[in-house]
């Protein structure tokens, strides 16, 4: 995994001397789709790919990003510490173009593995409930509506809150994902083997 760097270019300008083998994604030529904590959804020329990350430094407005990140928010946006990290540990957010200082917090922080401003993981109403991947949710949410189904939706949006896509991405591009879909559950056998 590797340190990915995103926001408007002339905002992530400043990191390229400190962390030259980063990834950069600048919003006007990959957009971020969407993010979920260690992947984020990238739309360029015209599809939409995974891009893992172990440490992410976001530049400007990411307020929705940082919501499916699942970082805690303020009303100004992701609350953040001294080192500019939110409270996902390697999720660091700066709101506009960094000077040398603030480069060389994030820099520091990113060194040190710093634990993030708060650790605090939400419960589900049931207790400690698994998180889902998106493709669950989404088989979760065609089933017939019951009280379980509900509540396991229930607890999929307090883990994570709410699902809000970051950007709008066309339908082609989406489709075009389709192959990396997880493979399929294997099929249950009833104990008599029917």
């Amino acid at each position: 995994m590797t340190c990915v760097i995103a926001g408007d270019p002339e905002g992530i300008a400043p990191f390229r001397a400190c962390f030259p083998q980063a990834r950069y994604l600048a919003a006007t030529g990959q957009p971020i789709w969407h993010g979920e904590p260690g992947r984020l959804w990238v739309q360029s020329a015209g599809q939409v790919r995974a891009v893992p990350f172990a440490q992410l430094v976001l530049v400007g407005e990411a307020r929705l990003l940082c919501a499916a990140l699942g970082c805690r928010m303020e009303e100004a946006g992701p609350a953040t510490d001294a080192n500019h990290q939110t409270s996902r540990q390697g999720i660091f957010f700066l709101r506009a173009r960094p000077d040398a200082a603030a480069v060389a917090l994030v820099a520091a922080a990113i060194a040190r593995g710093l634990p993030p401003v708060a650790v605090r993981e939400r419960p589900g109403p049931n207790g400690s409930m698994m998180r889902l991947e998106p493709v669950a949710v989404a088989m979760l949410l065609e089933q017939p509506e019951t009280g379980a189904r509900d509540g396991e939706l229930l607890g999929q949006v307090a883990l994570t809150g709410p699902v809000a896509f970051c950007k709008p991405v066309k339908l082609a591009a989406l489709a075009a994902i389709g192959a990396e879909r997880p493979a399929p559950y294997p099929i249950q056998m009833d104990p008599e083997g029917t």
